[in-house]
């Protein structure tokens, strides 16, 4: 080669380590850049260790969901990480929190854990998803993701104000957030949620926490998916609802029958009356056709509708039933009717006891647990 050539090639070289030596730069000076503004390290998803925390890697503008459903194992579950209990000494708690590296994406979720949630009866674990979203500091939100285009599941946003404190999300208010709660339920009368509507129910949110300097962690869904799968198989034919009916010799007034319900422990709700303990109704009284009584009306016939898969002990039901029943008789010149309308003697009082026993034996053999809430939402 002559001269020339090689002076050509040696400036196409030096062009290129230089292009090359400006990225280097320009990358490093960014990452600095970061590290001192959240006090935080960044770390290179191809190149560290895949720990299932890592969550700003994936690429908000990509549609695929296929390629969310590969990152979305590597978000934080809720029990990978130190929890707290409201009973632990204070040394214990500062003892967690020391366990894990300040500027790590963990710490944040540490804290978090530390704040009691006070509407923790309403969620649970085994039948809900719950999404966690903590903020570097606080934000100023008065619009959260539109996750209900996703899915007619039911779901709440909590939110975490600046004074530690826990509240439900209202559209058109303003919050000071610190940290967002979302609870989804997994299952429903309708089915269970797909794993296509929580990936983008999660895409949605991850697109929220890219904007607004988050940290987000996922709970195990697709293990409760399985639990609730597995127990749902069993459970087709688990619905048990008990029909019976009063029939009295004369109309009564809707007045008298409403004094005697209402003094018999009974609670009126528009027109029905229904026997309710723990904030359950056992049972409920309404017309012949299974409507609101009319207040002005006169009645003869009344039926009376428990559904029994919805209470672990159906038998206690039916007591409570009878024993209305009885003073029912003994106030009004009156008799119990099966669903058939046939007067129910103790021929027909010892099959129906019989035959809920043996329904009780069966779904206990199949470890059906009734009245669990995984039934109540099915049904």
């Amino acid at each position: 080669m002559n001269p020339i050539q090689i002076a050509i090639i040696a400036f196409v070289v030096i062009v290129i380590l230089l292009t090359l030596g400006y990225y280097w730069y320009d990358d490093a000076r960014f990452k600095k850049r970061v590290e001192n503004n959240f006090n935080q390290a960044t770390k290179d998803i191809l190149i560290d260790e895949n720990k299932a925390t890592v969550l700003d890697g994936i690429d908000s503008n990509s549609n695929s969901i296929d390629k969310l459903q590969e990152f979305m194992p590597k978000d934080i579950f809720g029990d990978e990480i130190p929890k707290f209990d409201s009973l632990m000494s204070d040394h214990i708690v500062h003892q967690i929190i020391e366990e894990v590296p300040e500027d790590s994406v963990e710490a944040f979720f540490v804290k978090l854990d530390g704040i009691e949630f006070s509407y923790a009866d309403c969620v649970n674990k085994n039948l809900d998803l719950v999404v966690d979203i903590v903020f570097e500091e606080t934000r100023k939100l008065k619009v959260l993701p539109e996750i209900g285009q996703f899915t007619h599941k039911q779901f709440v946003f909590y939110v975490l104000d600046r004074d530690n404190q826990w509240q439900i999300f209202e559209k058109g208010n303003k919050y000071y957030a610190k940290a967002l709660k979302l609870v989804v339920q997994i299952v429903d009368k309708d089915g269970i949620i797909s794993h296509a509507q929580i990936a983008n129910i999660y895409q949605e949110l991850h697109k929220f926490v890219l904007n607004n300097d988050a940290h987000i962690r996922v709970s195990d869904y697709k293990q409760i998916i399985n639990d609730i799968q597995e127990q749902i198989k069993d459970l087709n034919s688990i619905e048990l609802v008990l029909e019976l009916y009063l029939i009295t010799k004369t109309k009564e007034r809707y007045s008298v029958l409403s004094e005697f319900f209402i003094s018999n422990g009974l609670q009126a709700n528009s027109g029905l009356f229904s026997l309710v303990k723990d904030n359950q109704i056992l049972f409920t009284i309404a017309n012949e056709n299974h409507n609101a009584l009319d207040a002005h009306g006169d009645f003869s016939i009344l039926s009376i509708v428990a559904l029994l898969h919805l209470h672990e002990n159906p038998l206690y039901v039916v007591d409570k039933i009878f024993d209305l029943g009885e003073r029912f008789m003994a106030e009004f010149e009156s008799r119990i009717l099966t669903s058939n309308k046939q007067v129910l003697g103790q021929k027909e009082y010892d099959q129906l006891l019989t035959f809920i026993k043996g329904y009780v034996d069966s779904a206990n053999k199949k470890q059906i647990k009734l009245g669990s809430e995984l039934i109540h939402r099915l049904f």
